[in-house]
C-alpha cells in the first residue's frame, strides 16, 4: 500500500521532469530540484519541530536555518555527480527511432 502512495505523489514530480530527464546535465533542474525539496522541506517540518518542541514557528525555523541553508547544496552537489558518474539509465534516454 506505501508504493502505491509514494507512486501517486511522484507523479506530478515525474511529469514535471521527465522533458528535462533526456537533456543530460540540465543545470537548471537540478537546481529547481532542490529547491522544490528543500521548500517542501520547510512547509512540513517546520511546523512539525515547532508543534514537537513546544516553540513558536520563528523560533523553529531558526533552529532549522544551517540545514535548510545546506540541504538544497548538497541535494544539488549530489545529483549532479551522480549524474556525471553514472550517466542517465537506459529508461530516460530518447527512442532511437
Amino acid at each position: 500500500m506505501h508504493w502505491q502512495h509514494q507512486a501517486v505523489l511522484n507523479i506530478p514530480e515525474a511529469q514535471a521532469l521527465e522533458p528535462s530527464r533526456v537533456e543530460y546535465g540540465c543545470t537548471t533542474n537540478s537546481i529547481a530540484h532542490a529547491v522544490g525539496f528543500q521548500l517542501t522541506l520547510i512547509v512540513f517540518l517546520i511546523p512539525l519541530i515547532a508543534w514537537w518542541m513546544n516553540i513558536n514557528l520563528v523560533q523553529a525555523f531558526l533552529l532549522d536555518l544551517a540545514l535548510i541553508l545546506f540541504i538544497p547544496c548538497y541535494t544539488f552537489a549530489f545529483n549532479w555527480l551522480f549524474d556525471r558518474t553514472f550517466g542517465l539509465p537506459a529508461s530516460a534516454l530518447p527512442d532511437p527511432t
